[in-house]
């Protein structure tokens, strides 16, 4: 494995650290003991735990990672990819970890949560956008003058969601098992207004083989 393969491997651990410990409970020696290597050697790789929050957050929306994704995509049938994207943010949505996690980075370091925040605002509204026209080329999606407008919104909406101030408040009235479906029904109206009979079709079928 190369070095960057390696630090790969070792931001995924990282991260899922953070999710089940938190990340203020989780200091330098847990995750060198996650990452069984010496402390030392963790030094030699990150400045310091801030440096691990950066590179731990950007890791999820680098140009490489977002490179993965697209030729993911390529692979699959637009609305296959869709659906993937709702049942991921589903799951996201379910580990009440996560909302602590942006939390605690908004709180004790500001910068790098504005930071990360575009970084994702881009990194989704590229993937979001790359999906929808591969589905445009696929016959499944009209090319509507309002699709951009639309990724746009539900960018916005999907990035200011995991501000936990901002779910709070935007969320309030929904019961819990309504609040993780807010992106997941935005996605299901875009498609519904820009889909042709052809990608109805599709839709409806896949939703119906994944009930």
């Amino acid at each position: 494995m190369s070095t960057e393969e390696i630090k790969e491997s070792w931001l995924r651990v990282i991260w899922e650290l953070f999710i089940k410990r938190g990340l203020r409970s989780t200091s330098m020696d847990d995750i060198a003991s996650a990452l069984h290597i010496s402390k030392k050697t963790l030094y030699q790789y990150f400045k310091n735990k801030e440096d691990i929050v950066l590179q731990c957050m950007s890791w999820t929306a680098s140009p490489d990672f977002q490179e993965k994704i697209i030729n993911a995509i390529e692979q699959e049938r637009a609305l296959v990819v869709l659906h993937a994207i709702k049942q991921r943010i589903q799951h996201d949505s379910s580990n009440f970890n996560i909302p602590a996690i942006f939390y605690d980075i908004k709180k004790f370091h500001p910068t790098i949560y504005d930071q990360i925040n575009q970084q994702h605002q881009n990194f989704f509204y590229t993937i979001l956008s790359h999906t929808i026209e591969k589905g445009i080329k696929e016959g499944t999606f009209k090319n509507s003058d309002t699709i951009r407008v639309q990724i746009w919104l539900i960018t916005y909406v999907m990035t200011s969601l995991k501000d936990p101030e901002m779910q709070e408040m935007a969320l309030a009235d929904l019961p819990k098992s309504q609040q993780k479906k807010v992106i997941s029904v935005l996605l299901d109206n875009l498609v519904y207004s820009i889909a042709t009979p052809q990608g109805l079709k599709e839709f409806e079928t896949i939703n119906k083989n994944n009930r």
